[in-house]
């Protein structure tokens, strides 16, 4: 009997070190990555929202939506906070709360909270529904897993607590709900958090932020299985990953030589001021 789990060639390969490339060189990094996720659906006819999108709205998806904006928001207060904390620990000087590299300072509020909201599609779509969409066919916890460290990798180092938060619930909320609108709303509230604080946050003394971000990151997991819980699989699906750790299934893709090969590179690449600094002095 064939292993439902062998993966079926090398594509998912191609799609992770082409979306990486983009995302390392940062040159028109939204449109290409958005272009190359559109390549993907297209060439291998999947659904364009996820295989859970529907049109028809009733009250239960309208309280989803709701509760995964403000799980969305609390965990972006989170990784804000944390961050924040550890540039006091590092005993870096800066009268403004530090916000995330995707913030563009150059634009005004409003033209920020669009690229936000592009920016959180276009990234959506390409880690989620496509790269996410693939790996999760050999293994729900290790994709998820992998899912939360790419987006890490592949942020600023200062960033990379918060980004892996996020990468972690974003593929959660994309593996019960299966819908690119879901994902996308938590990961644009997600950013529009940080930017609200970036913009009108007060400081505060290192512990404060600590117990805030503390309380922010527990409103948010509880807030978010409320509003997974809401879908239909959501049983389904944890039970299917109790299954899949008894049976010791292994994930064929995320554990390859290519996905560490590329680890062990972002890794060098985003902590390169750091060690560098340290050898140089």
């Amino acid at each position: 009997m064939a292993n439902p789990y062998q993966p079926q060639g090398d594509k998912t390969d191609y799609l992770m070190s082409v979306l990486c490339v983009i995302k390392v060189l940062d040159v028109l990094t939204l449109p290409l990555t958005a272009i190359v996720g559109i390549f993907w659906v297209k060439k291998y006819q999947l659904p364009m929202m996820g295989e859970g999108f529907s049109a028809k709205i009733n009250a239960k998806k309208i309280l989803q939506v709701l509760l995964l904006a403000v799980s969305g928001a609390a965990l972006g207060l989170c990784a804000i906070m944390g961050e924040n904390v550890l540039s006091m620990s590092a005993q870096i000087e800066n009268n403004t709360m530090i916000g995330l590299s995707v913030m563009q300072s150059n634009l005004t509020l409003p033209l920020q909270i669009l690229f936000i909201a592009v920016s959180s599609l276009v990234s959506e779509f390409a880690f989620r529904r496509c790269l996410y969409g693939e790996w999760r066919k050999y293994g729900i916890l290790p994709s998820i897993i992998g899912s939360g460290v790419i987006t890490m990798l592949l942020s600023n180092l200062g960033e990379w607590s918060g980004m892996l938060m996020l990468g972690l619930f974003a593929a959660m909320v994309y593996e019960v709900t299966r819908c690119l609108v879901m994902t996308t709303i938590f990961h644009f509230f997600f950013l529009f958090s940080q930017l609200m604080m970036v913009a009108y946050g007060q400081q505060m003394d290192a512990r404060n932020l600590l117990l805030f971000a503390v309380a922010a990151l527990a409103v948010s997991v509880v807030i978010l299985l409320i509003a997974l819980n809401l879908s239909t699989n959501f049983t389904e699906t944890c039970e299917k990953i109790k299954v899949q750790q008894q049976n010791h299934v292994r994930h064929p893709y995320v554990f390859r030589a290519s996905f560490n090969f590329f680890m062990v590179i972002l890794i060098l690449f985003q902590t390169t001021p750091y060690w560098s600094g340290l050898i140089l002095g």
